[in-house]
């Protein structure tokens, strides 16, 4: 089930669904495409945002998805800086919320996000820097075994 807007889970999937309708504007050949892929059909609409996400990240690894309708290739589009900051500051969000109410939230999702943070922290991004340093030591040793185990401690972090 979709979340229903309550809540950081809602406000999550309202600000990126959003952000990818405009990337998505982009990338439809008219209108009319955009129209029929990311309007009329709740399931089409996610399946195409998931597909914006996918090459985003794909060709990163000097890969071309494809798709039919073709869409004009998105994954440098100017969006995309907007869509990492709001998933760090969410990231920071969970890391602080892990770090004031333990019992809370798994030992698997903490060892995500703190993954997630130093893996962002190499990388050369600046933001959260304190809230990653000051988290590292209460964390170290925690690794997510699988993505399963990440992202149902995510869901379990965001509540229903």
């Amino acid at each position: 089930a979709l979340p229903n807007g309550d809540g950081l889970k809602g406000d999550l999937y309202k600000a990126l669904g959003a952000l990818l309708d405009s990337i998505g504007q982009t990338a439809a050949p008219d209108p009319h495409d955009f129209q029929r892929l990311f309007r009329e059909d709740q399931m089409v609409t996610h399946l195409f945002r998931h597909f914006l996400i996918a090459e985003h990240i794909i060709t990163q690894l000097g890969r071309r998805p494809c798709t039919y309708p073709t869409l004009t290739p998105v994954h440098d589009h100017h969006l995309w800086g907007s869509v990492d900051s709001l998933l760090d500051r969410v990231v920071a969000t969970l890391a602080t919320a892990c770090r004031a109410a333990p019992t809370a939230v798994t030992d698997a999702t903490a060892a995500h996000l703190l993954h997630r943070q130093r893996m962002d922290l190499h990388e050369g991004r600046p933001a959260h820097r304190a809230a990653i340093e000051a988290a590292a030591p209460a964390m170290d040793g925690l690794t997510p075994t699988t993505f399963e185990d990440a992202f149902v401690s995510m869901h379990a972090a965001l509540g229903d």
